[in-house]
């Protein structure tokens, strides 16, 4: 689990990628807040009705809404994933929102900028 500072609860998360993207979220001074895992979308893959739940929906200060899916690049190419990703990316669309992945290279270079004296993306190297 993690204290959400943004949020003031604890939250889970499914992998050290998406611990370190709270972080950084909750460090980001334009956040304003998130929603872990905020909904689920339909989705086909080969022939069969699916159901995906992106990692993150932030609101910015500004009022812009982004999902982030947090993933590292190893898992990027997968027909699985490829088909989530095009889901989400209409659903997106029609919703509004910006549609961005978080690989570990992004992770990295978020966690340079917005934590200092802890988690710096440090030991990101891929799964």
């Amino acid at each position: 689990m993690y204290f959400s500072k943004k949020l003031g609860y604890e939250i889970g998360y499914m992998s050290s990628y998406e611990k370190l993207a709270f972080e950084i979220i909750d460090n980001d001074p334009i956040v304003d807040s998130y929603i872990p895992q905020p909904f689920s979308i339909e989705y086909n893959y080969k022939g069969t009705q699916r159901t995906y739940t992106p990692d993150i929906l932030i609101y910015y200060k500004d009022g812009k809404k982004v999902i982030v899916e947090v993933k590292p690049k190893l898992l990027l190419e997968k027909p699985i994933n490829k088909a989530k990703f095009e889901a989400l990316g209409n659903f997106c669309r029609q919703k509004n929102f910006d549609f961005e992945i978080w690989d570990e290279d992004i992770l990295k270079a978020k966690a340079e900028l917005f934590l200092v004296g802890g988690n710096s993306g440090e030991g990101i190297t891929g799964i």
